[in-house]
């Protein structure tokens, strides 16, 4: 263990803040400690428990506090967890390297992505939410870079609504992708139009609307959508864009 502050009840929400009680005198927990594990590993292994598979939003603050705890013991993780583990450690070194080549601005979320990647031994509290879910988000990576490499990056448009250019003509389902954010976990449905550019369908995990989705979500039928598209780039892929339906304002059919 190397750093340490008063013992205090620790919560930490999905953006990985830290909210703390009054601590208790002459009592200490550590803040960042060394560990004799992957802590990527031992979340994949953790996650897949049946208190975990329940419970996808990780909505339950106390286990933060909980698994915190568990790192402090060591474990023998079943070894295709390490594998799995080695398998996003590699894929975010390489995020990692090329995001330094193209001197791009890194994110509050990615810094701490950027920690638990090179940093393989030392935990930190306080990355614990984000450690949570990073297997969603290699998951996503995996998905959106299946799309970047099969289809084309649209070619107009505008990234304003009241400027959004008319869409009318065939599409086919392509791939859902999840997403999870702070705020609320959205499924993202791709179709491709006829030039093989990708139109993108936002739906909130929580709306009906998701259930009727998942009729056109049938890579074996062809679909007709009419309605205002507005053409943007997804956070963390920069050098490709999508179109996507303004709202609720399109028919699809």
């Amino acid at each position: 263990m190397s750093i340490f502050a008063k013992k205090a009840t620790m919560i930490w929400d999905l953006s990985g803040q830290i909210f703390s009680a009054q601590p208790a005198l002459e009592q200490e927990v550590a803040v960042e400690y060394d560990i004799d594990m992957d802590p990527i590993a031992y979340i994949l292994e953790r996650r897949s428990g049946s208190d975990f598979a329940s419970n996808r939003k990780y909505v339950n603050k106390a286990m933060y506090e909980e698994l915190a705890n568990e790192f402090f013991d060591k474990k023998v993780i079943d070894p295709k967890y390490n594998e799995q583990a080695k398998l996003i450690r590699d894929h975010y070194r390489k995020k990692i390297f090329m995001v330094t080549m193209k001197k791009q601005e890194v994110s509050s979320f990615r810094e701490v992505v950027d920690e638990i990647i090179l940093e393989p031994t030392r935990l930190k509290v306080s990355q614990i939410p984000v450690l949570l879910r990073l297997p969603d988000f290699y998951q996503e990576d995996l998905d959106m870079q299946d799309l970047l490499d099969n289809y084309t990056s649209a070619k107009s448009g505008t990234s304003f609504f009241d400027m959004a250019v008319e869409f009318d003509g065939e599409v086919q389902f392509v791939k859902s992708v999840n997403r999870y954010g702070k705020r609320a976990d959205r499924i993202r449905y791709y179709f491709k139009t006829e030039e093989n550019s990708l139109i993108c369908i936002v739906v909130d995990q929580a709306n009906n609307l998701r259930n009727l989705m998942s009729y056109f979500a049938d890579k074996n039928k062809t679909f007709r959508l009419r309605g205002p598209l507005i053409s943007s780039k997804e956070t963390g892929y920069q050098d490709f864009k999508f179109y996507y339906t303004c709202g609720s304002n399109y028919e699809i059919y």
